[in-house]
C-alpha cells in the first residue's frame, strides 16, 4: 500500500478513512511526505499517542478529524 500512495498522491488530497487502526496515521503521513496537498485522517477512535508524537517530530500538517466516515455528517462539516 505505502509504494501505491507514494506513486499517486502527488498533487492530490488524500483521506485515510480508518487511519488509526492498527497503523496511526501512518498512511497520511505516506501521503503528506509523496506530496498531497491536503491530508486528512478520520476516525471513530481517538488519536493515539503513537499518531500525535509522529505528527510533532514531523511539524506534519495532517488534519485528525474525529469521526464516523459513513456519516453524511462527518463528511459535510469537514469538506469530505
Amino acid at each position: 500500500m505505502p509504494d501505491y500512495i507514494r506513486k499517486h498522491v502527488e498533487g492530490h488530497s488524500f483521506v485515510d478513512i480508518g487511519c488509526m487502526w492498527g497503523v496511526n496515521g501512518e498512511y497520511a503521513f505516506i501521503a503528506e511526505e509523496a506530496g498531497a496537498t491536503d491530508v486528512k485522517g478520520v476516525d471513530v477512535f481517538d488519536p493515539t499517542p503513537e499518531f500525535e508524537e509522529k505528527k510533532q517530530a514531523k511539524n506534519s500538517n495532517v488534519e485528525f478529524i474525529l469521526g464516523d466516515a459513513t456519516h453524511p455528517d462527518t463528511l459535510d462539516k469537514n469538506g469530505l
